[in-house]
């Protein structure tokens, strides 16, 4: 029955009846018209050619079928778009992608990354705050609409205005990589380029605790536990950040299974850089430690730190954040003596194209298989040491000054 040809009526074709096998028929007047019946009865009505100057020919589903004049005008405009080199079949594929709305291509974008967790939070925020777009053809998104939508974020955030352009920025390039041609263009956030010089650069912060204020810093910081609530672990917490210069993550989420009291060193997994780090315990440290035996598999448990931070600077009157702290200790370590190349140690960033830093005086506490090196460890004891002594003496606080910390 392949060659078995009519000329094509609704009539007749609802008569072509199953025969067990696939089978083809074609029309007599438009000769790249084809009805193909499936082996249980199924029909489906095609174009089969080949496009001009291509070798292979395409077959192109007709899918109005509600009448025969339907069906003869979508197969002349198929056969108009085949007579001119174009494949419809990619041409619909090419719609379908420019079709695609914000979310799935964020989601398809995300996908493909291996992205930490809070980095994809932080894309998901971005993406929220373009809520109103999520179901849009991304291609429906304009340069007016990013430029509108920045200026209304600005007014309240710079890092918001900042990042959101940033996400649909990466999510629009990824996407029109998937494309041929590049058919989605260049990304709409190039508005921002012209109009907004600048606005994806991120604000230097230095902001650290004056080393005139830590006196009252450290004593707020102190009086937490005749508070409700949290306060002697946030004590514990902040003061621990202010010794260490460990990242708010990093301390909050510090393990018991990874601080070792009798050899005195603990791990903080995962850092920022996507290692594991390793630092000596010092003498305050131990204390604060020992403070929080009784809190759980964590030795913190502090995910964020904003209401305790608040309270000291209701106090005290001294602003700060998580990460000032870290500032603060960085700088106050210098003036301890501790030596740069110790301070980028405890501070684990990486010595960068410093050859001496890089060969010779990098810090390395754990090996490729994450053993700890004890006598790496110790040879961070005294300057860590140094700085904490240092910090406490600016403070002017003593060592066995701990009486609302330690149980």
């Amino acid at each position: 029955m392949d060659k078995l040809k009519f000329k094509f009526t609704l009539a007749k074709l609802k008569t072509l009846s199953a025969t067990g096998k696939r089978y083809t028929v074609k029309d007599t007047e438009n000769p790249y018209l084809q009805c193909r019946v499936s082996p249980t009865g199924g029909r489906s009505l095609s174009i089969y050619r080949k496009p001009r100057g291509k070798h292979t020919a395409v077959r192109v589903t007709i899918r109005n079928t509600g009448s025969m004049a339907d069906i003869k005008a979508e197969a002349d405009a198929i056969n108009k778009q085949l007579s001119a080199g174009i494949n419809p079949n990619e041409r619909q594929k090419e719609e379908a992608a420019l079709d695609v709305t914000l979310q799935e291509a964020f989601d398809k974008y995300v996908a493909s990354k291996s992205l930490a967790p809070n980095t994809l939070k932080s894309y998901q925020k971005a993406l929220d705050r373009m809520d109103d777009w999520k179901e849009k053809p991304m291609r429906d998104i304009t340069k007016l609409m990013v430029l509108e939508l920045y200026n209304e974020l600005a007014a309240d955030s710079h890092t918001a205005a900042m990042k959101v352009p940033q996400v649909l920025r990466a999510v629009w390039n990824f996407q029109n990589d998937l494309t041929d041609d590049d058919a989605f263009g260049r990304s709409p956030t190039t508005v921002l380029n012209k109009q907004k010089k600048k606005w994806s650069r991120t604000t230097t912060r230095n902001r650290k605790i004056p080393a005139d204020k830590l006196p009252a810093w450290l004593d707020a910081v102190r009086a937490l536990p005749h508070q409700q609530g949290d306060g002697e672990r946030m004590a514990a917490y902040l003061e621990f950040l202010l010794l260490t210069g460990l990242r708010r993550r990093e301390a909050g989420y510090l393990r018991w299974e990874n601080v070792n009291l009798k050899d005195g060193y603990f791990i903080v997994r995962a850092t920022k850089n996507h290692s594991d780090h390793c630092l000596p315990i010092t003498c305050r440290t131990r204390q604060l430690l020992h403070s929080m035996r009784d809190n759980g598999e964590l030795v913190f448990g502090v995910e964020e730190p904003k209401k305790a931070i608040n309270r000291v600077t209701a106090v005290c009157d001294v602003k700060f954040s998580s990460h000032d702290l870290r500032r603060t200790f960085t700088t106050l370590a210098d003036h301890s003596g501790a030596g740069q190349y110790a301070i980028k140690g405890i501070l684990n960033h990486s010595p960068g194209n410093d050859v001496t830093g890089t060969h010779y005086a990098a810090y390395r506490p754990l090996d490729d298989a994450g053993n700890v090196d004890l006598s790496e460890v110790e040879s961070m004891r005294e300057p860590l040491q140094k700085i904490e002594d240092y910090i406490l003496s600016k403070a002017k606080a003593h060592r066995n000054n701990v009486l609302e910390v330690v149980k």
